[in-house]
């Protein structure tokens, strides 16, 4: 499900190609725009690719950081999308680095982050085994599947940003992200004892 920001965002390309321009020019108030439309997207990846919600909190404020930083080599031609998520994995990347690679992604931060569906009273204990279970293999995943199944499925953001996003093709990432749904699949089966 979208939120609000979200739908604003995919009904935005032309404001946001306004407001880099203006934000280059030291309009700040074009830049808190930015962030707004951009801060809850980039909250939910950071938090993905994360297993801290702090870390989630540090990594989304760096990225903003770099973003601003870098607002000058930003070609308005092209889309802003990609270009703020490959930041905000790679400032992911540098703090799994710094921190340890253990820390990716979980389940229990994308609910968090509101992503997943919330708790129920009643839920089948089997579910929320199949959950714990998911969440496991999901940080079991290399890196690079991770990151395209946590872009690609799970924000579901279109796989040709993922690509230049990712800075990889269109092929590898649809690859990756199949790769990682049956390397979970057969991870969450066997530790049930279903069939693979």
């Amino acid at each position: 499900m979208m939120s609000a920001r979200d739908v604003e965002l995919e009904q935005a390309p032309n404001e946001v190609a306004s407001l880099v321009v203006r934000a280059r020019g030291g309009e700040l108030e074009a830049f808190d725009r930015l962030m707004q439309l951009y801060e809850a997207r980039v909250r939910r990846i950071a938090a993905a690719l994360l297993n801290e919600p702090a870390d989630a909190q540090d990594a989304s404020q760096e990225a903003f950081l770099r973003v601003y930083r870098s607002l000058g080599r930003v070609d308005v031609s092209l889309p802003f999308d990609p270009w703020i998520y490959r930041i905000t994995v790679n400032v992911c990347r540098s703090l799994n680095r710094k921190r340890g690679f253990g820390r990716w992604l979980s389940l229990e931060a994308l609910q968090a982050a509101g992503k997943s569906e919330p708790k129920q009273a009643g839920v089948d204990p089997l579910e929320g085994e199949r959950r714990r279970l998911l969440a496991e293999g999901i940080r079991r995943l290399p890196r690079t599947e991770r990151a395209a199944l946590v872009l690609r499925d799970i924000e579901g953001i279109p796989a040709a940003e993922v690509a230049e996003t990712l800075g990889v093709s269109d092929g590898t990432v649809r690859s990756h992200a199949s790769r990682a749904r049956a390397k979970l699949r057969k991870f969450v089966s066997e530790r049930l004892g279903g069939p693979q």
